[in-house]
Order: C-alpha cells, then structure tokens, then sequence
C-alpha cells in the first residue's frame, strides 16, 4: 500500500499548487469564467481525497487481514 500513498501525496501537491495558482490568478481567470473550475476543482479535491486516502487505508487492512 505504500505506492498507493506516495501517488495520493503526489496527486495532492499537484492539486495544492494548482489551487494556489488559481487563487493568485483569479481576477485574470473571471472573465473566461475559469473561475468557476478553479473552485470546483479545489471543492471536489476536498471531497475526493479524503475518501481516496480512507479507502486505501481500509482496503490495506483488509488485505492484512487476510494475511
């Protein structure tokens, strides 16, 4: 379960810098209603990865379990 991790962490620094770049450039980004992707991206990373990081912590377990 270890690469499942490192991809998770890998996949939430991407998603930090990519909301940090959104909120440095969101005045440029309104008229193009880019905006709008930027916080639902930042909203669904909320969502998803929190859930990602659970699931592979559970199905670890199991796996463990069944050793």
């Amino acid at each position: 379960m270890g690469i499942a991790f490192r991809l998770g962490y890998a996949a939430v620094m991407v998603w930090l810098i990519y909301v940090m770049y959104a909120i440095l450039h969101v005045d440029a980004w309104n008229d193009d209603n880019r905006a709008t992707v930027g916080i639902f991206v930042a909203l669904a990373g909320l969502v998803l990865f929190p859930v990602y990081f659970v699931l592979v912590y559970i199905l670890g377990r199991l796996v463990r379990m069944k050793e």
